[in-house]
């Protein structure tokens, strides 16, 4: 609901503002890797940040990166490791131009000395193996993570999972109204059907137990205002 995310949108054409990357620790504790203005790159807990953006009335969604082959995942997985140790702290994007220049994929240079939110996930995907070095880390935009992709052959991503909390009037006055958890998915992407409604525990937990099997242990997330969507 910030200034900065409605200019990223306007700026973008798209209805997305920010995008990180899924990871799931040894341990079973889940983060999001991202990219923000404060602090730089940087591991947040995925639910807490959730919470926070679906509280802000924006919307979340999820796509789960998928390996094929099962042998591959070990090998993504230490690489992905070794990305977020190099990354860990860099410093968010110092260079105006960069940021404008991507909407129009013309950066000709990469330089990661200092990262905005899409070009983190990018070079992520890419160190991984797994997205092709056909752009620039630095000409993403989070939009991009919501169409197909250029994945090296036994990758790619599932399709968008989008929630958001929905007022459901039972309470008094417009603060007093409560808020649900709505699953929908954006249209276009999967047909129209209903499924019984998850609880927020249950949404949240399943997204973050998500990453973890077969292989699909890593996934963008996108924060997201105002789009047209459908309940499933």
């Amino acid at each position: 609901r910030s200034l900065n995310s409605y200019a990223i949108r306007m700026f973008t054409n798209s209805k997305w503002d920010h995008c990180g990357i899924v990871v799931t620790t040894f341990k079973g504790q889940v983060y999001l890797f991202e990219a923000l203005a404060t602090g730089g790159a940087q591991l947040n807990y995925l639910e807490k940040r959730i919470t926070a953006e679906l509280s802000s009335g924006a919307q979340v969604g999820i796509r789960h990166l998928k390996v094929a082959n099962a042998r591959h995942v070990d090998a993504v997985k230490q690489k992905l490791q070794g990305f977020l140790r190099e990354m860990s702290g860099r410093p968010y994007e110092r260079n105006v131009a960069e940021l404008v220049r991507s909407n129009h994929a013309r950066n000709t240079e990469e330089d990661l000395s200092s990262v905005f939110c899409s070009e983190l996930v990018a070079a992520g995907l890419m160190e991984m193996g797994v997205l092709r070095r056909t752009k620039l880390s630095n000409n993403f935009v989070p939009g991009d993570f919501t169409a197909q992709m250029d994945f090296h052959e036994g990758y790619g991503f599932t399709n968008m999972l989008v929630f958001s909390y929905k007022s459901t009037g039972n309470g008094k006055g417009k603060k007093g109204k409560n808020k649900r958890l709505t699953r929908c998915v954006s249209i276009g992407e999967m047909g129209k059907r209903k499924v019984a409604q998850p609880s927020k525990q249950e949404s949240l937990k399943r997204s973050s137990d998500d990453t973890t099997d077969g292989g699909t242990f890593v996934s963008p997330l996108l924060g997201r205002r105002g789009a047209k969507t459908v309940k499933l």
